[in-house]
């Protein structure tokens, strides 16, 4: 049990790391990297976060043929990313979760909470880029 613990920790801390490290350029596409999030309702209950969690290791399992004892996230082109819905300072009153967490030695810092800097500035800059969208293609019908 305790080789199956290291490596979901593993796997979340890498998953995080590649994520925070990478610098997307969503106008030129330059990061050949793709990131899909996977993010469970806003009550971040247990069954939510498992479910991320779980999620996104099937399906970067397919997509990426994924070896869960080896280290090759750091080389796909997709990679999906588990999201807890929730502040990183409101998660230490989710005792469910905590108490799971503890009992698989899982650490809070290797999770990607909704309130993570980059995923916001990421956010941000997604709904920037839309709004540039939507008011060109309202522009074009204006005669």
């Amino acid at each position: 049990m305790e080789n199956l613990n290291k490596n979901i920790n593993d796997y979340l801390s890498i998953l995080k790391n590649v994520y925070v490290a990478s610098e997307i350029d969503f106008i030129h596409k330059k990061e050949n990297k793709k990131f899909i999030f996977i993010l469970g309702n806003s009550s971040c209950d247990l069954d939510s976060f498992i479910s991320s969690l779980l999620l996104s290791l099937f399906r970067n399992l397919l997509a990426n043929t994924y070896n869960f004892f080896g280290n090759n996230l750091l080389t796909c082109k997709v990679l999906y990313l588990p999201i807890f819905n929730c502040n990183s300072d409101d998660f230490v009153d989710r005792l469910d979760i905590s108490f799971l967490l503890k009992q698989y030695n899982i650490e809070t810092e290797n999770l990607i909470f909704i309130d993570n800097k980059k995923l916001k500035e990421d956010f941000q800059y997604l709904n920037y880029l839309n709004s540039i969208a939507e008011n060109t293609k309202d522009e074009s019908f204006i005669g």
